[in-house]
């Protein structure tokens, strides 16, 4: 593809780019994979992923250490930010000093993927996800797409959004506590919903497996969203560390399935906000030493279809057996009723006395019931899920 871009294709100072590529044999001679004519080239250079930049008082380029391998995709990146040159293989970085000052404007400059500008050296294989990066910061290294990668783990499933505002739902690499005690491990973010940046902590139904009361990890990302099934959970001191030394956090609750007794489908998710206190699941957790909010939300569409507040804790109603967090006594906003107090009845019946939030009560069964019905776990398949973002 060779496009005629004139000045519109980040014809700016500093530049990442990447790509993902699927090479094809043989692995040798150069193979562009884009150009911006006269100011940065990203090419494959037989085995070898190389980035080139013409800026105002010369040239930089630098060349990866490690190689591709020919049919299997893999993650490229080159970037300038005014310090040095760096180009990112499968997230192994390789860096060369550059401080030659700005990319050298390029008025009228084709840029083209697949191809150099003037066409030659065509790519053989497979490109997708191309995508370009204005002003990125020092160290642009993981920049976007391998920021999340075992190699370069983000400290959240928050701070991997952060960094790429285009990451996916998925399973990523977090290091929720840099440095300290807590080895990287993968984890199942959600990117979309309610602002994204969310880190799944827990899975659990009535009776789950060995999960209640338990503070320590359980199952594998590949079991995460599995209706019922095998277990999976966060250690609690992965929970905090996502969290953060200020505890100040939010839960968004969903479930896969529903309880075809009080709701035609799974039609809701509720977002607990700015809740503050050390999550446990081995006790019941006390009231928010913060004013919390709760919402329900339609799923299909994320429009709003309540909002409030329940008392958490043995102060609202919960039974001090349960787990985690608990919440029932509404404080302020309509009383939700499973439906009939909301402004979306999502369920199929209501009751005043459905206005529940609860990772696990007393008898270990979840309960969420806001705007769908009375979703409970018990009876039917049905799991909830919890997920952890921190706010600071």
């Amino acid at each position: 593809m060779r496009v005629d871009t004139g000045n519109a294709i980040l014809d700016i100072p500093y530049v990442a780019a990447e790509a993902w590529v699927r090479p094809a044999l043989p692995l040798s001679g150069d193979k562009v994979i884009l150009d911006k004519a006269g100011a940065y080239t990203l090419t494959q250079v037989g085995d070898k992923i190389r980035f080139d930049i013409t800026a105002a008082n010369g040239t930089c380029t630098v060349t990866s250490t490690n190689a591709v391998t020919a049919g299997a995709f893999a993650h490229v990146q080159g970037a300038y930010d005014g310090s040095g040159v760096s180009v990112l293989l499968d997230s192994l970085r390789t860096d060369a000093p550059c401080t030659k000052g700005a990319i050298v404007p390029t008025l009228g400059g084709v840029f083209s993927v697949g191809a150099a500008a003037n066409g030659a050296t065509p790519y053989d294989g497979i490109l997708d996800e191309v995508r370009l990066w204005g002003n990125p910061p020092t160290g642009a290294t993981n920049y976007s797409g391998a920021y999340g990668t075992k190699l370069a783990p983000g400290r959240t499933c928050k701070d991997i959004l952060t960094h790429n505002p285009y990451a996916q739902d998925g399973t990523y690499w977090i290091d929720p506590d840099g440095s300290g005690g807590i080895s990287p491990l993968r984890a199942v973010c959600d990117m979309t919903r309610n602002g994204g940046g969310w880190t799944m902590g827990l899975k659990m139904w009535y009776y789950a497996q060995g999960t209640f009361g338990n503070a320590n990890a359980q199952g594998a990302p590949e079991d995460a969203l599995d209706r019922r099934g095998s277990p999976y959970k966060l250690s609690d001191a992965v929970i905090n560390a996502v969290i953060g030394s200020s505890h100040n956090f939010d839960v968004l609750a969903d479930q896969a399935g529903h309880n075809s007794g009080y709701s035609a489908g799974n039609n809701e998710f509720v977002v607990l906000s700015n809740y503050t206190g050390t999550w446990t699941f081995a006790a019941l957790m006390p009231e928010s030493t913060s004013t919390t909010t709760m919402r329900s939300y339609r799923s299909q569409d994320e429009a709003l279809a309540w909002e409030g507040r329940l008392a958490c804790g043995t102060t609202g109603g919960a039974h001090p057996s349960g787990k985690g967090i608990n919440c029932n006594n509404v404080v302020s906003g309509n009383n939700p009723a499973g439906g009939s107090g909301c402004t979306i009845n999502m369920g199929t019946s209501t009751s005043a006395s459905w206005h529940l939030f609860y990772t696990a009560e007393h008898n270990a069964d979840t309960y969420l019931y806001i705007c769908n019905g009375a979703q409970h776990s018990s009876s039917y398949d049905v799991n909830h899920r919890f997920w952890f973002r921190e706010r600071s």
